[in-house]
């Protein structure tokens, strides 16, 4: 069973260390990776970093992994999953039936780190560039013994919580206290972040363990302050929109949409109809000008229809190549004036 998300109240006023344990088998865990470029298509893994609370007891901690960067060591899925519950001092023994909501500022960044991140994929959510769960999924974990455990699984991305205006984690922490934004390195730091860790790793070690820590600190805020916005309680969003969603579905006046849009509607069925046939073709075209008066009017646009469809055709045959005509065999002649 998939606990319900009535852990947002208990953090009042969206802050960590209010937070009063609640019996609840809810681990919050957000991850953050560091890597440096090795060439165009290739990154090297650094470093992972953890910032995680359990919501049974309270405990909070974090941790940074250092990758083996001689065998560009990688982490799968499940790994990072049992590190977490390490890290929580969760015994393999008592990880069945947890709730794990694991948390990145744009996933699909942590997610490319990941060595299995093709197996991952189908079970993910492709959303504005980055990847997240709409719904709980159940994954089994294999542990130490070689027995296996089930628990369920979410992402949240913060990034996709915010307006366009604050998507970048240095504008996004600038919603939380002072303390809590993000960490500054110059630009060739941050380009070259194996050598900010050779060099000065006290420094590094600071940094990656911030954007962790504010991560999470900045989805539990979100989280709060929707639900505030919404005049909800325990909702847990997924994206700023689906708390725009809800609200607006709360206010509305269903009945004028049942009675326009509703499947007993004959003119919306007949509106339907038409506009299946125009796409079918590939055209939606209106041949009358000007106001009417006593009728419904649909005009129906299907997201990335086109596109889609297209993506779905098999390769033309375009028969037998266009022969070019040489430039010696053909030619304008005199023009007459």
């Amino acid at each position: 069973m998939i606990p319900k998300p009535e852990w947002v109240t208990h953090f009042p006023d969206g802050e960590l260390g209010l937070h009063t344990p609640n019996n609840t088998k809810i681990i919050l865990g957000a991850i953050d990776a560091e890597y440096t470029r090795i060439s165009y298509t290739e990154n090297l893994i650094l470093s992972l970093q953890f910032a995680v609370v359990n919501l049974k007891n309270g405990t909070y901690k974090k941790y940074i992994h250092y990758m083996d960067t001689t065998t560009k060591e990688r982490l799968s899925l499940s790994e990072i999953i049992l590190i977490i519950f390490q890290l929580m001092g969760i015994p393999e023994s008592e990880i069945h039936g947890y709730h794990l909501i694991l948390i990145c500022h744009m996933c699909a960044a942590e997610f490319s780190t990941m060595k299995d991140r093709k197996k991952i994929a189908p079970y993910l959510e492709f959303l504005y560039k980055t990847v997240i769960t709409f719904k709980p999924i159940e994954i089994t974990l294999k542990l130490s013994d070689g027995s296996s455990c089930k628990i369920t699984f979410e992402v949240g991305d913060t990034m996709l919580l915010l307006p366009p205006s604050h998507r970048s984690l240095e504008k996004a922490t600038s919603l939380l206290d002072e303390k809590f934004h993000k960490k500054e390195l110059t630009q060739n730091e941050k380009e070259r972040m194996d050598l900010l860790l050779q060099n000065d790793p006290i420094r590094f070690e600071e940094y990656a363990l911030h954007d962790a820590d504010i991560t999470l600190r900045l989805f539990i805020k979100l989280q709060y302050t929707l639900n505030k916005m919404n005049g909800s309680k325990n909702t847990r969003f997924t994206t700023i929109g689906s708390a725009t969603v809800k609200h607006f579905v709360k206010q509305m006046n269903k009945e004028m949409f049942k009675s326009q849009f509703g499947k007993s509607n004959e003119v919306y069925q007949q509106g339907l109809s038409l506009a299946k046939r125009a796409y079918m073709g590939g055209l939606n075209s209106s041949y009358v000008v000007g106001e009417r008066e006593g009728e419904l009017f649909l005009d129906i646009d299907f997201s990335s229809a086109y596109p889609t469809v297209m993506n779905l055709l098999e390769m033309s045959d375009f028969g037998q190549p266009i022969v070019t005509v040489e430039d010696d065999t053909f030619s304008l002649g005199d023009r007459d004036d």
